[in-house]
Protein backbone atom coordinates (compact mmCIF):
# COMPACT_ATOMS: atom_id res chain seq x y z
CA UNK A 1 0.00 0.00 0.00
CA UNK A 2 2.46 2.53 -1.09
CA UNK A 3 3.20 4.34 -4.31
CA UNK A 4 6.13 3.08 -6.25
CA UNK A 5 7.46 4.85 -9.26
CA UNK A 6 10.55 5.46 -11.16
CA UNK A 7 12.22 8.75 -10.52
CA UNK A 8 12.73 10.83 -13.70
CA UNK A 9 11.38 13.51 -15.81
CA UNK A 10 12.53 14.23 -19.30
CA UNK A 11 12.15 17.23 -21.52
CA UNK A 12 10.36 17.33 -24.84
CA UNK A 13 6.61 17.09 -24.85
CA UNK A 14 6.10 16.49 -21.17
CA UNK A 15 4.55 19.85 -20.28
CA UNK A 16 1.35 19.53 -18.35
CA UNK A 17 -0.62 22.50 -17.17
CA UNK A 18 -3.06 21.45 -14.52
CA UNK A 19 -1.70 17.95 -14.20
CA UNK A 20 -0.36 16.60 -10.89
CA UNK A 21 3.39 17.14 -10.48
CA UNK A 22 5.21 14.28 -12.10
CA UNK A 23 7.86 12.22 -10.61
CA UNK A 24 10.21 10.83 -13.07
CA UNK A 25 13.34 8.92 -13.71
CA UNK A 26 16.79 10.45 -13.91
CA UNK A 27 17.11 10.14 -17.70
CA UNK A 28 20.49 10.30 -19.49
CA UNK A 29 20.83 9.96 -23.24
CA UNK A 30 24.25 9.37 -24.68
CA UNK A 31 24.51 9.54 -28.44
CA UNK A 32 27.43 7.71 -30.03
CA UNK A 33 28.32 9.48 -33.28
CA UNK A 34 31.21 8.49 -35.52
CA UNK A 35 33.44 10.64 -37.72
CA UNK A 36 32.34 13.86 -36.03
CA UNK A 37 34.43 16.68 -34.62
CA UNK A 38 34.79 16.04 -30.86
CA UNK A 39 34.04 18.39 -28.01
CA UNK A 40 36.17 17.60 -24.96
CA UNK A 41 34.71 18.01 -21.49
CA UNK A 42 36.80 18.28 -18.35
CA UNK A 43 39.86 16.18 -17.74
CA UNK A 44 40.09 12.56 -18.79
CA UNK A 45 42.36 9.58 -18.44
CA UNK A 46 42.78 6.84 -21.03
CA UNK A 47 42.89 3.08 -20.64
CA UNK A 48 42.96 2.11 -24.33
CA UNK A 49 43.47 -1.59 -25.15
CA UNK A 50 44.49 -0.94 -28.76
CA UNK A 51 47.43 -2.26 -30.74
CA UNK A 52 49.44 0.25 -32.78
CA UNK A 53 48.57 -1.40 -36.11
CA UNK A 54 44.77 -1.32 -35.54
CA UNK A 55 42.52 0.79 -37.75
CA UNK A 56 40.94 3.28 -35.38
CA UNK A 57 37.65 5.10 -35.53
CA UNK A 58 36.72 8.31 -33.72
CA UNK A 59 33.60 7.98 -31.61
CA UNK A 60 31.98 11.01 -30.03
CA UNK A 61 29.63 10.42 -27.12
CA UNK A 62 27.18 13.21 -26.62
CA UNK A 63 25.38 12.98 -23.30
CA UNK A 64 22.80 15.14 -21.63
CA UNK A 65 21.37 14.99 -18.13
CA UNK A 66 17.68 15.77 -18.21
CA UNK A 67 15.22 15.74 -15.34
CA UNK A 68 14.11 17.44 -12.17
CA UNK A 69 12.78 15.43 -9.29
CA UNK A 70 9.55 16.86 -7.91
CA UNK A 71 7.73 15.26 -4.99
CA UNK A 72 4.45 16.74 -3.78
CA UNK A 73 3.57 16.52 -0.12
CA UNK A 74 0.41 14.44 -0.06
CA UNK A 75 -2.53 16.08 1.65
CA UNK A 76 -1.10 19.58 1.93
CA UNK A 77 -3.33 22.31 0.56
CA UNK A 78 -0.41 24.49 -0.52
CA UNK A 79 1.07 21.67 -2.67
CA UNK A 80 4.54 22.35 -1.31
CA UNK A 81 7.22 20.29 -3.03
CA UNK A 82 10.81 19.15 -2.73
CA UNK A 83 12.95 19.83 -5.79
CA UNK A 84 16.49 18.65 -6.48
CA UNK A 85 18.89 19.59 -9.26
CA UNK A 86 19.21 17.17 -12.17
CA UNK A 87 22.95 17.80 -12.51
CA UNK A 88 23.96 14.36 -11.25
CA UNK A 89 27.28 13.43 -12.87
CA UNK A 90 30.79 14.21 -11.67
CA UNK A 91 32.65 11.21 -13.13
CA UNK A 92 31.94 9.20 -16.27
CA UNK A 93 33.59 5.90 -17.27
CA UNK A 94 32.95 4.67 -20.81
CA UNK A 95 33.99 1.14 -21.82
CA UNK A 96 33.81 -0.19 -25.37
CA UNK A 97 33.86 -3.98 -25.74
CA UNK A 98 33.94 -6.20 -28.80
CA UNK A 99 30.39 -7.20 -29.69
CA UNK A 100 31.30 -10.82 -30.46
CA UNK A 101 31.39 -13.76 -28.05
CA UNK A 102 34.83 -12.81 -26.73
CA UNK A 103 33.60 -9.47 -25.38
CA UNK A 104 37.18 -8.24 -25.01
CA UNK A 105 37.88 -4.68 -23.90
CA UNK A 106 38.49 -2.40 -26.88
CA UNK A 107 38.93 0.92 -25.09
CA UNK A 108 38.14 2.69 -21.84
CA UNK A 109 38.13 6.36 -20.95
CA UNK A 110 37.42 8.16 -17.68
CA UNK A 111 36.14 11.74 -17.68
CA UNK A 112 35.65 14.36 -15.00
CA UNK A 113 32.20 15.60 -15.88
CA UNK A 114 30.18 18.18 -13.99
CA UNK A 115 27.48 18.99 -16.53
CA UNK A 116 25.93 17.95 -19.83
CA UNK A 117 28.39 17.79 -22.73
CA UNK A 118 30.29 15.49 -25.02
CA UNK A 119 33.30 13.19 -24.70
CA UNK A 120 35.51 11.60 -27.33
CA UNK A 121 36.46 7.92 -27.59
CA UNK A 122 38.67 5.86 -29.89
CA UNK A 123 37.60 2.40 -31.02
CA UNK A 124 38.45 -0.19 -33.62
CA UNK A 125 35.88 -0.62 -36.37
CA UNK A 126 33.21 -3.30 -36.07
CA UNK A 127 30.31 -4.34 -33.90
CA UNK A 128 30.79 -3.04 -30.35
CA UNK A 129 29.05 -2.70 -27.00
CA UNK A 130 29.29 0.47 -24.93
CA UNK A 131 29.03 0.26 -21.15
CA UNK A 132 28.70 3.62 -19.44
CA UNK A 133 29.05 4.14 -15.67
CA UNK A 134 28.46 7.39 -13.82
CA UNK A 135 29.88 8.24 -10.39
CA UNK A 136 31.40 4.79 -9.89
CA UNK A 137 34.12 4.48 -7.24
CA UNK A 138 37.28 4.40 -9.40
CA UNK A 139 39.07 2.07 -6.96
CA UNK A 140 36.60 -0.68 -7.87
CA UNK A 141 37.41 -0.41 -11.59
CA UNK A 142 40.37 -2.76 -11.55
CA UNK A 143 41.80 -4.53 -14.60
CA UNK A 144 40.29 -7.82 -13.42
CA UNK A 145 36.71 -6.50 -13.41
CA UNK A 146 36.93 -4.42 -16.60
CA UNK A 147 38.96 -6.65 -18.94
CA UNK A 148 35.89 -8.14 -20.68
CA UNK A 149 32.15 -7.71 -20.92
CA UNK A 150 31.59 -10.91 -18.92
CA UNK A 151 33.87 -9.54 -16.18
CA UNK A 152 32.19 -6.14 -15.92
CA UNK A 153 28.82 -7.88 -15.68
CA UNK A 154 30.05 -9.07 -12.27
CA UNK A 155 31.09 -5.60 -11.09
CA UNK A 156 29.42 -4.48 -7.86
CA UNK A 157 28.88 -1.09 -6.28
CA UNK A 158 28.72 -0.63 -2.51
CA UNK A 159 26.12 1.46 -0.69
CA UNK A 160 28.94 2.83 1.47
CA UNK A 161 30.34 4.46 -1.70
CA UNK A 162 27.05 6.14 -2.63
CA UNK A 163 26.46 9.88 -2.51
CA UNK A 164 22.69 10.47 -2.98
CA UNK A 165 23.42 13.75 -4.78
CA UNK A 166 25.59 11.89 -7.31
CA UNK A 167 24.14 8.37 -7.53
CA UNK A 168 25.97 5.52 -9.23
CA UNK A 169 24.26 4.99 -12.62
CA UNK A 170 24.78 2.62 -15.52
CA UNK A 171 23.59 1.88 -19.03
CA UNK A 172 24.74 -0.01 -22.11
CA UNK A 173 24.04 -0.31 -25.83
CA UNK A 174 25.40 -2.02 -28.94
CA UNK A 175 26.59 -0.07 -32.00
CA UNK A 176 28.74 -0.37 -35.13
CA UNK A 177 31.92 1.68 -34.94
CA UNK A 178 32.71 3.20 -38.29
CA UNK A 179 29.09 3.61 -39.40
CA UNK A 180 27.09 6.82 -39.18
CA UNK A 181 25.06 5.48 -36.26
CA UNK A 182 23.39 7.19 -33.30
CA UNK A 183 23.19 5.00 -30.21
CA UNK A 184 21.12 6.05 -27.21
CA UNK A 185 22.10 4.84 -23.73
CA UNK A 186 19.83 5.60 -20.81
CA UNK A 187 21.61 5.75 -17.47
CA UNK A 188 19.60 4.56 -14.47
CA UNK A 189 20.60 4.89 -10.82
CA UNK A 190 21.21 1.67 -8.91
CA UNK A 191 19.74 3.04 -5.72
CA UNK A 192 16.08 3.11 -4.82
CA UNK A 193 14.39 5.30 -2.25
CA UNK A 194 11.76 5.04 0.44
CA UNK A 195 10.04 8.37 0.95
CA UNK A 196 8.49 9.02 4.34
CA UNK A 197 5.84 11.51 3.34
CA UNK A 198 3.84 11.85 6.57
CA UNK A 199 3.04 10.27 9.93
CA UNK A 200 0.37 10.71 12.58
CA UNK A 201 -0.48 8.79 15.77
CA UNK A 202 -4.15 8.45 16.73
CA UNK A 203 -4.74 6.29 19.80
CA UNK A 204 -8.47 7.06 20.01
CA UNK A 205 -10.44 4.33 21.76
CA UNK A 206 -7.38 2.90 23.55
CA UNK A 207 -5.92 3.46 27.01
CA UNK A 208 -3.43 5.84 25.37
CA UNK A 209 -6.12 8.13 23.94
CA UNK A 210 -4.73 11.68 23.61
CA UNK A 211 -1.08 10.68 23.98
CA UNK A 212 1.69 11.14 21.45
CA UNK A 213 4.31 8.83 20.04
CA UNK A 214 7.31 10.55 21.59
CA UNK A 215 11.01 10.69 20.66
CA UNK A 216 10.09 9.13 17.33
CA UNK A 217 12.60 8.13 14.69
CA UNK A 218 12.42 6.16 11.44
CA UNK A 219 15.02 4.06 9.66
CA UNK A 220 15.68 1.18 7.28
CA UNK A 221 16.97 -2.21 8.39
CA UNK A 222 18.18 -5.31 6.51
CA UNK A 223 19.51 -3.10 3.74
CA UNK A 224 21.48 -4.71 0.91
CA UNK A 225 25.01 -3.27 0.98
CA UNK A 226 25.99 -4.18 -2.59
CA UNK A 227 24.45 -4.14 -6.06
CA UNK A 228 25.43 -5.61 -9.43
CA UNK A 229 26.07 -2.53 -11.53
CA UNK A 230 24.59 -3.86 -14.79
CA UNK A 231 21.71 -5.95 -13.40
CA UNK A 232 18.08 -4.88 -13.67
CA UNK A 233 16.40 -7.63 -11.61
CA UNK A 234 17.16 -10.62 -9.40
CA UNK A 235 18.70 -8.67 -6.51
CA UNK A 236 19.47 -10.73 -3.41
CA UNK A 237 21.29 -9.27 -0.38
CA UNK A 238 24.78 -10.72 0.04
CA UNK A 239 25.98 -8.27 2.71
CA UNK A 240 23.41 -6.53 4.92
CA UNK A 241 23.55 -3.18 6.71
CA UNK A 242 21.49 -2.64 9.88
CA UNK A 243 20.84 -6.36 10.22
CA UNK A 244 17.86 -6.77 12.56
CA UNK A 245 18.01 -3.17 13.81
CA UNK A 246 20.19 -0.09 13.98
CA UNK A 247 23.89 -1.03 13.91
CA UNK A 248 26.16 1.84 14.91
CA UNK A 249 29.19 0.69 12.91
CA UNK A 250 27.05 0.31 9.77
CA UNK A 251 25.68 3.82 10.18
CA UNK A 252 29.21 5.20 10.58
CA UNK A 253 30.31 3.48 7.37
CA UNK A 254 27.90 5.60 5.28
CA UNK A 255 28.83 8.99 3.88
CA UNK A 256 25.70 10.38 5.50
CA UNK A 257 23.71 8.48 8.12
CA UNK A 258 20.52 10.25 6.97
CA UNK A 259 20.56 7.79 4.07
CA UNK A 260 19.12 5.23 6.50
CA UNK A 261 18.05 7.13 9.63
CA UNK A 262 16.04 10.25 10.62
CA UNK A 263 14.84 11.72 13.92
CA UNK A 264 11.18 12.74 13.82
CA UNK A 265 10.41 14.17 17.27
CA UNK A 266 6.95 13.80 18.86
CA UNK A 267 4.02 12.60 16.71
CA UNK A 268 0.36 13.24 17.53
CA UNK A 269 -3.04 13.26 15.83
CA UNK A 270 -2.12 16.19 13.59
CA UNK A 271 -0.32 14.70 10.60
CA UNK A 272 3.35 15.64 10.34
CA UNK A 273 4.76 15.99 6.81
CA UNK A 274 8.42 15.12 6.44
CA UNK A 275 9.41 14.20 2.86
CA UNK A 276 12.44 12.31 4.13
CA UNK A 277 14.26 10.17 1.59
CA UNK A 278 15.89 6.92 2.66
CA UNK A 279 18.40 5.44 0.22
CA UNK A 280 18.88 1.71 -0.31
CA UNK A 281 19.99 -0.82 -2.88
CA UNK A 282 17.49 -3.22 -4.53
CA UNK A 283 16.32 -6.36 -2.73
CA UNK A 284 13.57 -8.14 -4.68
CA UNK A 285 13.55 -11.57 -3.01
CA UNK A 286 10.07 -13.09 -2.56
CA UNK A 287 10.79 -15.31 0.45
CA UNK A 288 12.92 -14.63 3.50
CA UNK A 289 15.51 -17.12 4.65
CA UNK A 290 18.55 -17.06 6.94
CA UNK A 291 20.94 -14.38 5.70
CA UNK A 292 18.45 -13.10 3.08
CA UNK A 293 15.90 -10.91 4.91
CA UNK A 294 13.36 -8.46 3.52
CA UNK A 295 14.34 -4.80 3.69
CA UNK A 296 12.10 -3.11 6.27
CA UNK A 297 11.09 0.43 7.15
CA UNK A 298 10.88 0.89 10.93
CA UNK A 299 9.04 3.64 12.80
CA UNK A 300 10.13 3.82 16.44
CA UNK A 301 8.70 5.82 19.35
CA UNK A 302 7.84 5.87 23.05
CA UNK A 303 4.41 5.55 24.70
CA UNK A 304 4.31 6.05 28.46
CA UNK A 305 8.09 5.70 28.59
CA UNK A 306 8.20 2.36 26.77
CA UNK A 307 9.74 2.02 23.30
CA UNK A 308 7.66 0.46 20.52
CA UNK A 309 8.59 -0.45 16.95
CA UNK A 310 6.42 -0.43 13.82
CA UNK A 311 8.28 -2.43 11.15
CA UNK A 312 6.95 -2.53 7.58
CA UNK A 313 8.10 -4.96 4.89
CA UNK A 314 8.58 -2.85 1.79
CA UNK A 315 6.40 -4.05 -1.09
CA UNK A 316 5.92 -7.60 0.21
CA UNK A 317 2.87 -9.78 0.82
CA UNK A 318 0.78 -8.58 3.74
CA UNK A 319 1.51 -4.89 3.28
CA UNK A 320 1.09 -3.09 0.01
CA UNK A 321 1.80 -5.83 -2.54
CA UNK A 322 -0.56 -7.11 -5.21
CA UNK A 323 1.44 -8.18 -8.28
CA UNK A 324 4.68 -7.72 -10.17
CA UNK A 325 8.17 -7.65 -8.66
CA UNK A 326 8.29 -8.15 -4.89
CA UNK A 327 10.39 -6.01 -2.61
CA UNK A 328 12.59 -3.21 -3.86
CA UNK A 329 13.52 -3.01 -7.51
CA UNK A 330 16.20 -0.87 -9.09
CA UNK A 331 15.54 2.90 -9.17
CA UNK A 332 12.08 2.67 -7.58
CA UNK A 333 10.36 5.10 -5.22
CA UNK A 334 8.20 3.72 -2.41
CA UNK A 335 6.09 6.39 -0.72
CA UNK A 336 4.78 5.96 2.83
CA UNK A 337 2.07 7.94 4.60
CA UNK A 338 1.60 6.25 7.99
CA UNK A 339 -1.04 6.33 10.71
CA UNK A 340 -0.22 4.60 14.01
CA UNK A 341 -3.26 3.43 15.99
CA UNK A 342 -1.86 1.28 18.86
CA UNK A 343 1.25 -0.07 20.49
CA UNK A 344 3.66 -1.86 18.20
CA UNK A 345 6.26 -4.60 18.32
CA UNK A 346 8.97 -4.99 20.96
CA UNK A 347 11.50 -5.92 18.25
CA UNK A 348 12.31 -3.77 15.18
CA UNK A 349 12.72 -6.93 13.07
CA UNK A 350 9.37 -8.54 14.03
CA UNK A 351 6.46 -7.54 11.82
CA UNK A 352 3.10 -6.64 13.37
CA UNK A 353 0.51 -8.90 11.81
CA UNK A 354 -2.48 -6.68 12.59
CA UNK A 355 -3.49 -3.75 10.42
CA UNK A 356 -1.86 -1.12 12.64
CA UNK A 357 -0.56 1.19 9.94
CA UNK A 358 -2.44 2.69 7.03
CA UNK A 359 -0.92 4.08 3.86
CA UNK A 360 -2.27 6.41 1.22
CA UNK A 361 -2.15 4.00 -1.73
CA UNK A 362 0.17 3.18 -4.60
CA UNK A 363 0.61 3.04 -8.36
CA UNK A 364 2.64 0.43 -10.27
CA UNK A 365 3.72 0.66 -13.93
CA UNK A 366 3.97 -2.29 -16.35
CA UNK A 367 6.18 -3.32 -18.09
CA UNK A 368 8.35 -0.41 -16.95
CA UNK A 369 9.06 3.25 -17.62
CA UNK A 370 11.54 2.44 -20.42
CA UNK A 371 10.06 0.28 -23.17
CA UNK A 372 11.81 -0.74 -26.37
CA UNK A 373 10.80 -2.45 -29.59
CA UNK A 374 11.09 -2.37 -33.36
CA UNK A 375 8.88 -0.92 -36.07
CA UNK A 376 5.75 -3.01 -36.40
CA UNK A 377 5.78 -4.14 -32.74
CA UNK A 378 2.79 -3.47 -30.48
CA UNK A 379 3.59 -2.63 -26.85
CA UNK A 380 1.00 -2.42 -24.08
CA UNK A 381 1.82 0.00 -21.23
CA UNK A 382 -0.55 0.05 -18.26
CA UNK A 383 -0.78 0.77 -14.52
CA UNK A 384 -2.24 -0.91 -11.47
CA UNK A 385 -3.40 1.54 -8.83
CA UNK A 386 -4.85 1.42 -5.34
CA UNK A 387 -7.39 2.57 -4.26
CA UNK A 388 -9.11 1.23 -7.37
CA UNK A 389 -11.22 4.37 -7.83
CA UNK A 390 -8.13 6.61 -8.13
CA UNK A 391 -8.28 8.78 -11.26
CA UNK A 392 -5.55 8.03 -13.85
CA UNK A 393 -4.54 10.45 -16.61
CA UNK A 394 -2.49 9.31 -19.62
CA UNK A 395 -1.35 12.45 -21.42
CA UNK A 396 -2.96 12.50 -24.87
CA UNK A 397 -1.06 15.70 -25.56
CA UNK A 398 2.23 13.80 -25.28
CA UNK A 399 0.91 10.82 -27.26
CA UNK A 400 -0.42 13.04 -30.06
CA UNK A 401 2.92 14.83 -30.26
CA UNK A 402 4.73 11.52 -30.84
CA UNK A 403 2.08 10.53 -33.42
CA UNK A 404 2.86 13.76 -35.32
CA UNK A 405 6.55 12.82 -35.25
CA UNK A 406 5.69 9.38 -36.64
CA UNK A 407 7.10 7.42 -33.70
CA UNK A 408 3.96 5.34 -33.08
CA UNK A 409 0.19 5.14 -33.27
CA UNK A 410 -1.78 4.50 -30.09
CA UNK A 411 -5.09 3.28 -28.69
CA UNK A 412 -6.12 3.94 -25.09
CA UNK A 413 -7.54 1.09 -23.00
CA UNK A 414 -11.29 1.36 -22.29
CA UNK A 415 -10.63 1.80 -18.56
CA UNK A 416 -8.16 4.65 -19.20
CA UNK A 417 -5.34 2.91 -17.33
CA UNK A 418 -3.26 1.71 -20.25
CA UNK A 419 -2.34 2.37 -23.86
CA UNK A 420 -1.31 0.14 -26.79
CA UNK A 421 1.49 1.56 -28.96
CA UNK A 422 2.09 0.46 -32.57
CA UNK A 423 5.73 1.39 -33.29
CA UNK A 424 6.29 2.92 -36.72
CA UNK A 425 9.90 4.02 -37.06
CA UNK A 426 13.13 4.49 -35.16
CA UNK A 427 13.28 7.20 -32.56
CA UNK A 428 12.42 8.07 -28.97
CA UNK A 429 9.08 9.27 -27.66
CA UNK A 430 7.73 9.90 -24.18
CA UNK A 431 4.46 10.43 -22.35
CA UNK A 432 3.24 10.73 -18.78
CA UNK A 433 0.84 8.68 -16.68
CA UNK A 434 -0.39 10.44 -13.54
CA UNK A 435 -2.56 9.25 -10.64
CA UNK A 436 -4.75 11.68 -8.73
CA UNK A 437 -5.61 11.75 -5.00
CA UNK A 438 -4.91 10.02 -2.72
CA UNK A 439 -1.89 8.64 -4.60
CA UNK A 440 -0.67 11.86 -6.27
CA UNK A 441 2.18 10.23 -8.15
CA UNK A 442 3.09 9.38 -11.69
CA UNK A 443 5.55 8.21 -14.30
CA UNK A 444 7.39 9.45 -17.34
CA UNK A 445 7.35 6.60 -19.88
CA UNK A 446 10.16 6.58 -22.45
CA UNK A 447 9.55 4.66 -25.68
CA UNK A 448 12.58 3.68 -27.77
CA UNK A 449 11.91 2.27 -31.25
CA UNK A 450 14.73 0.42 -33.05
CA UNK A 451 17.32 0.90 -30.26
Amino acid sequence: MFDQFLVAQGGGSASAMGRPPRIGLVHMILCLLTLCAPFLVGGCSGHDALAQDDVLEDVVIEFKAVGTEVITRSGMSDAASFVRSANLIRRLDVFIYDGDASGELDSWQSFDVASAGTVRMTSRAGHKRAVVLANMNPYRLTKAVTSSYDAIRRLKSMLTDEDPDFPVMSGEAEFDAGAATVVEVILNPLMSKVLLSSVCADFSGTQYDGQKLRNASAYLINVSASCDVLSNAGFSPEVVLNSGGLVESDMESLKNDSMLYRRLGDIGRVRNYYLYDYVCYPNDIEEEELGRPFTRFVLQGDIDGKTWYYPVNINQNGFGYTMGTHGIGRNIYHVLDLTVTRTGSTDPDVIIEDADIETKGWIELHPGNIVTGHDGDTIHVYVDVYPKETMVDISREDLDYDVERGIYEYELDPDGRGVSLLLLKGGTGMFTIDAGPPVNAGFLVIVVCNP
